[in-house]
């Protein structure tokens, strides 16, 4: 079974919530997984026009312009992607679902105790044999990859043909490239290298962000009292988080276990806490929508999701635009972030539905 990877994304970064990687939703293909009344899936666009039949049993997101789908014929399991065009492509590499990043996705060997990791093109074809215990996804040309040296799992890089190009050093799962640097973390220290595997940013850091975000990164520095920081690509403070002491205990001790730290910036905004409540600044650390809300999902095409406390004493989202105001209004148990036009939510009475910006119901699961 493939372990779990810990990712952080730049446009849904939530406190609370479970992350999502800003480039998925960025090359999001505007088409989006629907399943119809029989139990099959297939693709509407944002106008709710169904553009790729449903046929299929399973239908992911589209990432990197192909979606992964499958369907059973018999008791056999046919794997593949299809395009926008509704052209599928099987695969016979995998026996998981894939997803394509920087036009390469990683697979598994089939069966055994001691399965690798490769990667396939979008034809299906093998470009890097199966060979590294554990991988990560394709980010600016390079990915991560773990190694076992003298009894120790370490990390390194690989470029698109397999090479390592960056030698297996690093004793912590690094991040994925974003703006030319990566997280790593070394015998002496937690930084950012280049592409080249050297240290371009390193401080004696409690914790960091695992990725920048329009040129920042949220950084924590050690000491009787931490100071929450964003740190600029030179590696300096360009600014201390506002309201970074009003912290509950529990926070604090969330952030010195890791759990959580601070949200990049997505679209020229960040969230910041206060106490139990949590607003936005902007890159001058200006408190721009006040701390009013129990939870968020970070600014994606123009709207956060955002949790409050309703009339009844229970929590719901709705959706806020950047002067903070409810555009859709709170009236969902789960949201996520808008993607090609549209947002995923889940009603009260557990409803899936997809939503436009007006709030307008494109589809909604049949029962």
């Amino acid at each position: 079974m493939m372990r779990a990877r810990v990712s952080l994304g730049l446009c849904l970064i939530v406190i609370l919530f479970l992350p999502v990687v800003a480039q998925d939703l960025k090359s999001h293909a505007g088409f989006h997984p629907v399943r119809d009344a029989n139990g099959r899936w297939g693709f509407i666009d944002r106008t709710g026009r169904l553009r790729i039949a449903p046929r299929y049993d399973t239908a992911n997101e589209f990432s990197d312009g192909v979606a992964y789908v499958f369907y059973w014929e018999g008791e056999k399991r046919i794997n593949g992607i299809v395009d926008t065009s509704g052209k599928f492509t099987r695969l016979e590499t995998n026996d998981y679902e894939v997803s394509f990043h920087d036009g390469l996705a990683r697979f598994q060997s089939p069966g055994g105790l001691d399965r690798k990791f490769g990667y396939m093109d979008k034809n299906g074809r093998i470009v890097i044999e199966p060979q590294f215990s554990y991988a990560g996804d394709f980010s600016e040309g390079r990915a991560w990859i773990e190694v076992l040296k003298d009894r120790e799992w370490l990390y390194g890089f690989i470029d698109k043909t397999g090479k390592i190009v960056v030698a297996p050093q690093f004793t912590q799962q690094p991040g994925d490239f974003r703006e030319g640097v990566a997280k790593a973390q070394g015998l002496y220290g937690l930084g950012f290298i280049d592409r080249n595997g050297k240290f371009v940013i390193s401080a004696k850091l409690q914790q960091v962000d695992w990725s920048f975000a329009e040129g920042l990164v949220a950084a924590v520095y050690q000491g009787e009292s931490p100071r929450g920081v964003y740190l600029d690509r030179a590696g300096q403070v360009a600014f201390e988080i506002p309201l970074w002491q009003q912290r509950t205990a529990r926070q604090r001790e969330m952030a010195e276990y890791r759990w959580h730290l601070v949200a990049p910036f997505s679209e020229g905004l960040a969230p910041v806490q206060s106490f139990n409540k949590v607003g936005f600044i902007n890159k001058s650390a200006q408190v721009v929508i006040e701390p009013l809300f129990r939870d968020t999902n970070g600014f994606c095409e123009g709207l956060a999701g955002v949790k409050i406390i309703g009339s009844d004493g229970n929590y719901v989202w709705g959706f806020i635009d950047r002067t903070g105001k409810f555009v859709i209004d709170a009236q969902f148990r789960e949201v996520k972030p808008f993607a090609g036009g549209l947002a995923h939510v889940v009603t009260l009475d557990d409803t899936q539905q997809l939503i436009d910006s007006s709030g307008k119901v494109i589809w909604q699961k049949a029962k």
